[in-house]
């Protein structure tokens, strides 16, 4: 009676250990063709008549999973030089390129907010409120200084809400912001 309880027990052991390692192989993300996805797997083990083993049936379905956005942001300067007084714009572009097979199969990046500091040896230019202009959606934005301009760090904040995938070219946010050779 103890080796049958023992061969119960573990019989019991083997099943829950089979059931994790399925468990575990449906739970991580696999890379196929470049898109996360998670598979899903079922088989039918079944015998004829005769009481013979049949091959396993097999189905499998595949769950494809958003990725992570993945933005770029390119930063030029308008002019390259100048002597003291010289009027420097820095333009950041934040883009959103396509990563997957089309356009929306990845996931939008959210509250993305662009940080900047005016650099060393510089002055901010202005408190007009078109100091700094920025675009969303194709709308340029020129926004009060006291609401993006930090004058204590010397930071530059715009937030730009949502940007989906595929936001480049035309669609492609850029931020500007003068300032003043000292």
């Amino acid at each position: 009676m103890l080796r049958n309880a023992k061969s119960r027990k573990l019989k019991a052991v083997n099943r829950a250990v089979c059931g994790l390692a399925v468990l575990a192989m449906v739970a991580f993300p696999v890379t196929v063709n470049g898109a996360s996805t998670i598979t899903n797997q079922g088989t039918v083990h079944y015998q004829n008549e005769a009481g013979a083993a049949m091959l396993p049936e097999v189905a499998t379905a595949l769950f494809g999973l958003k990725d992570n956005p993945v933005l770029t942001v390119a930063k030029v300067r308008s002019p390259i030089s100048g002597p003291s007084g010289t009027n420097v714009t820095y333009t950041l572009t934040v883009e959103y390129p396509q990563l997957g097979g089309s356009c929306g199969d990845d996931s939008a990046a959210q509250n993305v907010t662009l940080t900047d500091t005016v650099p060393a040896g510089m002055t901010f230019a202005g408190a007009n409120g078109t100091a700094i202009e920025y675009t969303v959606d194709n709308v340029t934005w020129t926004p009060m200084t006291a609401t993006n301009y930090d004058g204590a760090s010397g930071q530059i904040r715009i937030p730009m809400g949502t940007i989906p995938e595929c936001t480049t070219g035309a669609a492609a946010r850029p931020v500007r912001f003068h300032v003043t050779v000292n």
